[in-house]
């Protein structure tokens, strides 16, 4: 997820996933899965993530395990 410059720090980010988390919850998913980034530029992304309970987790669907990709899951189960 990425904002514009001028949106930064200001909680757009973080409303958006909140808003794709309830989505979610409200539509019965028990889990989301997310690959983004594991260079520096990608790092800002990785905290919001965590920050919001999403834990690393292997590859998913058709992905492979890439030193360029990390895996994320948040278990959205009651």
């Amino acid at each position: 997820m990425r904002t514009i410059k001028v949106a930064r720090n200001l909680g757009v980010a973080t409303r958006l996933l909140a808003h794709v988390v309830e989505m979610a919850t409200q539509g019965g998913f028990k889990e989301l899965k997310l690959e983004t980034g594991t260079t520096a530029f990608f790092k800002p992304a990785r905290a919001l993530y965590q920050r919001h309970g999403f834990n690393v987790c292997e590859p998913f669907g058709h992905y492979c395990a890439d030193p360029h990709s990390t895996f994320m899951s948040l278990d959205l189960s009651p």
